[in-house]
């Protein structure tokens, strides 16, 4: 057993009793800030380097909050952003849905990389060009417990791209102001 002094919050001496050596402290601190804890979890995760997006989404974030006057005026060239719409894509896929009225399935791209490619050049092409519009939606009924039905529209997959590429920029100004 190891025993530290060290002042607590009112400054007061107050000595430590730890299992561990000094050593055996270091390397666990050393490896904790090199790694981080999964939230809800009591296991280690290796570190991911933070992705373009997620870099882009904290600089919106940190902007709103600074600056409540501040105006996201350029956004249309973050939505046209090939690594946004990658992003939005991985979050359409794994999120799955039926087909919208284009008859399109997420897994269809999930599965095929050319259809995905040429699908993901093809939308950042009418964004940029601006020349994407979005499609009618698919209207199902849902029965209801009371014999009723609800009214559910489903979107294509290319406008649920764009819609999730759209909340993903943002998420973080408005959340700035909660």
């Amino acid at each position: 057993e190891v025993e530290r002094e060290q002042n607590d919050g009112l400054k007061r001496k107050v000595t430590f009793t730890s299992r561990w050596t000094l050593k055996e402290t270091r390397e666990l601190s050393e490896y904790e800030s090199n790694n981080y804890w999964k939230q809800g979890a009591g296991t280690p995760q290796e570190a991911k380097p933070m992705t373009k997006v997620r870099k882009l989404q904290r600089l919106l974030y940190r902007q709103a909050k600074s600056k409540p006057e501040w105006k996201a005026w350029t956004l249309y060239g973050d939505l046209c952003s090939r690594d946004i719409l990658e992003d939005a894509l991985q979050k359409v896929t794994a999120n799955k849905g039926g087909p919208g009225v284009d008859g399109m399935r997420v897994k269809t791209l999930k599965d095929n990389k050319e259809l995905k490619e040429h699908f993901l050049q093809q939308l950042e092409k009418d964004l940029r060009d601006r020349t994407y519009q979005p499609q009618p939606i698919r209207r199902v009924y849902i029965p209801k417990t009371d014999g009723k039905k609800r009214p559910l529209g489903i979107p294509t997959v290319r406008d649920r791209v764009v819609q999730t590429a759209v909340v993903t920029l943002l998420s973080p100004i408005f959340e700035a102001d909660f």
